[in-house]
């Protein structure tokens, strides 16, 4: 997928490589043919500049990651704590399995989709509207649960002494919660995407004029291949930055989310998947 994105890149220095080959070769351009120290100069500051960048954006991810990998725990702990303890309560199953979508949609700076307002409408007929149109329906979504969580537990005495449990399992859903909101919306300093692009650029335009001398009409063979590979190393580094978007490097939050909903469901034989 890098290298696909990476093709217009690999024309246009492809492009560029040969007309330096013809311009020294053909028209005699002398002033084409440069020394390379520069060259080496600026691939160092750009190999230090792009892995600065991307191990901080790679620990973005990473972070995302794990904290997705929090939501996933504590979803199952919940489920696990409400089928054993509150009568396995069907609707609070739902609502759980349902809270980590609305939390992908609120990441992605999305409002739900109607199907998902539907399913929380169905569940929740009087307040699911209200919920589902707040600003950060997947907190609200939050808060309801554990309201509906305490009524159910005060109903049975036997089992009052669950609800520290279910409180540990909300509490670190909302702590993960807000470590991925400090994520999608503080975005690494614009340097970190300006300086390694530019530097990139900069470094692939440069790079046959060192070696069009020595490599002739290879030229454009050495020099594209690795600008396109300095290429492909800085659009990643972007890709990374933005982990919870629709491109391919980034978490794959449908499958998160699907896999949530199916472990919650298959606690619950009889629950069916409509």
């Amino acid at each position: 997928m890098l290298f696909k994105e990476a093709l217009p890149i690999l024309f246009l220095l492809t492009l560029w490589d040969f007309l330096v080959v013809i311009g020294f070769l053909f028209f005699n351009l002398d002033w084409l043919n440069q020394s390379n120290i520069p060259i080496t100069i600026l691939g160092s500051v750009l190999v230090i500049i792009v892995g600065i960048r991307n191990n901080a954006a790679y620990g973005r991810w990473w972070e995302a990651r794990s904290l997705w990998g929090s939501v996933t725990n504590n979803c199952r702990n919940f489920g696990r704590d409400v089928m054993s303890f509150l009568d396995e309560d069907v609707m609070l199953m739902k609502l759980i399995a349902l809270y980590p979508r609305f939390l992908k949609y609120g990441l992605r700076k999305l409002p739900p989709p109607e199907s998902l307002r539907g399913e929380l409408r169905t569940l929740l007929p009087t307040d699911g509207d209200y919920i589902s149109n707040a600003a950060n329906p997947a907190d609200m979504l939050l808060c309801k649960i554990g309201i509906i969580s305490t009524q159910l537990a005060y109903k049975m005495p036997n089992v009052i002494g669950i609800l520290p449990n279910i409180d540990r399992s909300l509490s670190a859903l909302a702590n993960a919660q807000g470590g991925l909101e400090r994520i999608s919306k503080t975005p690494l300093p614009v340097q970190y995407t300006f300086l390694p692009t530019v530097i990139t650029r900069v470094f692939c335009i440069v790079l046959p004029l060192t070696g069009v001398q020595a490599l002739g009409w290879w030229t454009p063979l050495g020099s594209s291949l690795i600008g396109v590979f300095f290429e492909m190393l800085n659009q990643s580094g972007i890709s990374l930055q933005s982990p919870f978007s629709n491109g391919p490097h980034a978490l794959p939050l449908k499958q998160i989310c699907y896999t949530i909903k199916t472990n919650i469901y298959e606690m619950k034989g009889n629950i069916t998947s409509s």
